[in-house]
C-alpha cells in the first residue's frame, strides 16, 4: 500500500476541501431551488462556488496540518493513513446538516440547549468521517467512492427545504386550509367576520420626506391622497432607530427590552404573544410579506403568520457569520460588538446587484395578490414591510440623477456622541437625498399599485390601511449618516395613518407610538387587547370618538451593548431627553420640540432641574419595559439588572 508522506498530506487535504466546497455549495443551491428562494439568482452560483472552495479549501488545510501533526505523534495506526480527507468531508457533512436544522427548522435554540446540539455535531463529525474512511479503503474505485458517499450525505439536508420556514404555519399543521385558524368552522367565522387589514411598513422612511408632512417635493402622492382621506397622526414615535426592535414593536405592542431584539443576535421569542396570532385565531388569513432580509422567520417574525413570503439567503451564511454565529450558540462574548461590520461585508459578496438582497415591492404586491385571491372571501391580515427607501439609493432621475449612492462609510456599532462621522461633500450629500427621494417615490408607488388592486376587486370598502415606517434615517442632521446610531426626531419620528371604515378625515397631534398599532388593529378587527400589550387603542380617536390619544410619553432605546446604549422619552408637552452611554461615559441631551423642531439647541446645561425630572421618567418607563422582558440570545439585561437594583426593585 502506497503511504502518504507529510509533504503529500497538505496538498490532499487542501484539495480535498476544494472538493467538498463544491459540492457543499451545488448542495447549498439546490436546498434554495427546491424552495423556490425569490432571490437566490442563477447570478449567485458563481460566487458561490468560488467562496466555499476557497473556505473549505482553508479548512481542509488546516485539518490536514493538525493530522500531519498527530501522524508524526504515532496516532496514524488507529486513525490509518490518508485519514484528512475523510475528516474534512466528515466536518462538511455534520455542519450543514446542523446549519439548515439551525436556520429552517429549530431556530435560536436558547442555552444550553443550542450548544449541545453543535456539541454534537461536531462529535458527529469523526465518526462520519471514519464510516468514510472505512469504505473508501474497503474497495476500489475509491474517488469515486468517496465523491458519492460525500454527495449523498450531503444531500440529506435537502428534506429539509420542503419544511415551511420556523415560525409560518400550514394548513396541514392545522388540519384544513391555508391560513384557518385552530378551531371553528368556516361558515361561523364568515358570519362573524370583520374588516380585512392591510399594514404597511415602509423601511426607513423619513417623516418629514412625505409630502403630507408638509415636504416640498411630490415625493408620496398615494400616501397623501390616504392622508386626506383619513386619520393622520403628527407625532408618531418608533422605540428604536432600526428595522429589528421597530418591527417586533410593531408585532408585539412591547418595548424591545420588553420582547428581547435588540440586536442583530436575537430573536422574537415564540412564548410572546403577536399580533398575527391573535387575528390568525380569531378566523383571519394572515400574511406575511417582507423585503427585509430582517423581518423574516429566522428572527422569530413568522409568529401567527399562516403565509411566509420573505428574502431567503444562503445557508452558508450561518457558518460564515462567525461573530453572530458563536453568539447564538455560546452567549456573548468578551469584547465583540453585537454587529459586526464585517459580516454585513461578507454578505454583500453574495449580492452583487443593486438590492438583490431585498425583494423589490412590485414582487411582493404580486405576492399579496395571488394570496388574496385564493380566499377573497375570508378577512385577511397582511403585513407588507417595502424596503425601497433602504440604502443604497437608487437614483431614477425625477429627483437625482441616475446611478446608486452607496454607504458613505461603515456605520459599525457605532453610537452618536461618542463615535464620530466623517461628513461627505455638500454636492455629494445633495446627490444622496435626491437619491433617496427617488427611493420613497417607488415606494409610494407600490403602495398605489396595491391600492388600485384592491380598488380593482372591489375590496377597498372592506380593508382598512394603516401606513406607516420602522424608523427615518439620518442625512448629517446631527454629524451623522444612516440609523441605527441616534434617537434624535429624524430616525425614530415616523408617518402613522390610518385609513378606512368610517375614518374621519382629520390631523392628530397628540402623540401616537409604534406600539400602539397592534392594539389599534385588534380593535378595528373586533378583538379584545390582551393585558400584556403594552400599547394604546387609537381607534377612539381615529373615529372622532375622541380629541386625544391619552397618550403622555413615548419611549425609545437603541443597545449596541450592555455598557453601550441609548435611550430617549418624548412627552406630549414637547420635551425630549435623551440619554447615551459608554462605559462610564454618559451624554445627557434636552430639547424643547415645539420651540425647535430639529434638535439644534440643547437645554440641558442651563435646566438641570428639568432634565432630573425627565430622568426620572425616563428610568421609569424603562424600568417598566424591561421588567417582564423575555430573554433573548443577546445578552440583554445587564444594564436593567443594575438599575432595577439601584432602585430597590430587586436583591
Amino acid at each position: 500500500m502506497k503511504r502518504d508522506n507529510p509533504e503529500s498530506i497538505l496538498t490532499e487535504g487542501a484539495l480535498a476541501g476544494c472538493l467538498v466546497g463544491a459540492l457543499a455549495a451545488l448542495a447549498e443551491f439546490a436546498f434554495h431551488a427546491l424552495r423556490h428562494a425569490p432571490t437566490l439568482l442563477p447570478s449567485l452560483l458563481p460566487p458561490m462556488l468560488v467562496l466555499s472552495i476557497v473556505y473549505w479549501g482553508v479548512v481542509g488545510l488546516l485539518v490536514a496540518i493538525v493530522w500531519r501533526a498527530f501522524r508524526r505523534a504515532g496516532i496514524r495506526k488507529f486513525m490509518g493513513e490518508r485519514f484528512a480527507p475523510a475528516l474534512i468531508a466528515g466536518l462538511a457533512i455534520a455542519l450543514t446538516v446542523h446549519t439548515a436544522l439551525m436556520t429552517h427548522v429549530l431556530g435560536a435554540l436558547p442555552r444550553p440547549w443550542s450548544s449541545l446540539l453543535f456539541g454534537a455535531a461536531l462529535a458527529c463529525a469523526p465518526l462520519f468521517a471514519l464510516g468514510l474512511h472505512r469504505l473508501r479503503r474497503g474497495r476500489g474505485l475509491r474517488p469515486r467512492l468517496q465523491f458519492a458517499i460525500v454527495t449523498t450525505l450531503i444531500a440529506l439536508s435537502l428534506p429539509l427545504a420542503l419544511i415551511p420556514e420556523r415560525g409560518a404555519a400550514t394548513g396541514a399543521a392545522r388540519g384544513g386550509q391555508p391560513g384557518a385558524p385552530s378551531g371553528g368552522s368556516t361558515e361561523n367565522r364568515e358570519s362573524n367576520r370583520g374588516p380585512s387589514v392591510l399594514l404597511v411598513v415602509f423601511d426607513t422612511m423619513r417623516y418629514d420626506h412625505i409630502g403630507s408632512a408638509g415636504y416640498a417635493r411630490p415625493t408620496t402622492p398615494v400616501i397623501d391622497r390616504l392622508a386626506a382621506e383619513g386619520a393622520v397622526f403628527e407625532r408618531a414615535y418608533a422605540p428604536s432607530s432600526w428595522t429589528l426592535p421597530s418591527t417586533a414593536s410593531i408585532l408585539t405592542s412591547r418595548y424591545p427590552s420588553s420582547h428581547g431584539v435588540t440586536s442583530p443576535a436575537s430573536a422574537l421569542s415564540d412564548e410572546i404573544t403577536t399580533l398575527p396570532a391573535l387575528l390568525r385565531d380569531a378566523g383571519y388569513r394572515t400574511g406575511l410579506f417582507s423585503g427585509n432580509p430582517l423581518v423574516e422567520p429566522n428572527f422569530g417574525f413568522g409568529n401567527g403568520f399562516s403565509h411566509v413570503f420573505t428574502p431567503s439567503k444562503p445557508l452558508m451564511l450561518g457558518l460564515f457569520y462567525l461573530p453572530r454565529y458563536w453568539k447564538r450558540t455560546f452567549g456573548r462574548l468578551p469584547g465583540m460588538p453585537p454587529h459586526d461590520e464585517l459580516t454585513v461585508r461578507y454578505e454583500s459578496m453574495w449580492r452583487p446587484h443593486v438590492k438583490q438582497e431585498w425583494i423589490r415591492g412590485g414582487r411582493l404586491e404580486a405576492e399579496l395578490f395571488d394570496w388574496i385571491d385564493e380566499n377573497a372571501s375570508t378577512p385577511f391580515f397582511a403585513h407588507v414591510q417595502i424596503m425601497e427607501p433602504h440604502d443604497p439609493y437608487e437614483g431614477t432621475g425625477r429627483f437625482g440623477p441616475v446611478g446608486v449612492s452607496e454607504k458613505p462609510y461603515s456605520v459599525g456599532a457605532g453610537l452618536h456622541p461618542f463615535d464620530g462621522r466623517q461628513r461627505v461633500s455638500a454636492d455629494e450629500q445633495r446627490i444622496m437625498v435626491d437619491r433617496y427621494d427617488d427611493d420613497v417615490l417607488e415606494a409610494d408607488r407600490v403602495l398605489g399599485d396595491i391600492v388600485r388592486g384592491f380598488e380593482a376587486r372591489g375590496l377597498q370598502d372592506d380593508t382598512w390601511i394603516v401606513v406607516t415606517a420602522d424608523h427615518g434615517e439620518e442625512f448629517w442632521d446631527h454629524d451623522g449618516w444612516g440609523h441605527a446610531r441616534t434617537l434624535f426626531d429624524e430616525v425614530i419620528r415616523v408617518p402613522l395613518l390610518i385609513h378606512g371604515g368610517g375614518t374621519l378625515p382629520r390631523r392628530i397631534s397628540a402623540l401616537a407610538r409604534l406600539i400602539d398599532i397592534a392594539p389599534t388593529v385588534l380593535a378595528i378587527a373586533g378583538h379584545d387587547v390582551p393585558a400584556e400589550f403594552a400599547g394604546t387603542d387609537l381607534l377612539p380617536v381615529v373615529l372622532g370618538n375622541a380629541d386625544s390619544t391619552g397618550v403622555r410619553e413615548a419611549y425609545a432605546e437603541l443597545w449596541k451593548n450592555p455598557v453601550r446604549r441609548a435611550d430617549a422619552l418624548v412627552t406630549s408637552g414637547g420635551r425630549k431627553i435623551i440619554r447615551a452611554r459608554d462605559g462610564g461615559s454618559e451624554q445627557i441631551y434636552l430639547f424643547d420640540l415645539f420651540a425647535d423642531e430639529s434638535e439644534s439647541v440643547d437645554r440641558a446645561p442651563e435646566h438641570a432641574a428639568e432634565a432630573a425630572s425627565l430622568l426620572e421618567q425616563l428610568d421609569r418607563i424603562a424600568i417598566e419595559a424591561g421588567a417582564n422582558g423575555v430573554r433573548s440570545d443577546a445578552d440583554l439585561d445587564a444594564e436593567t439588572r443594575r438599575r432595577l437594583k439601584s432602585l430597590g426593585y430587586i436583591e
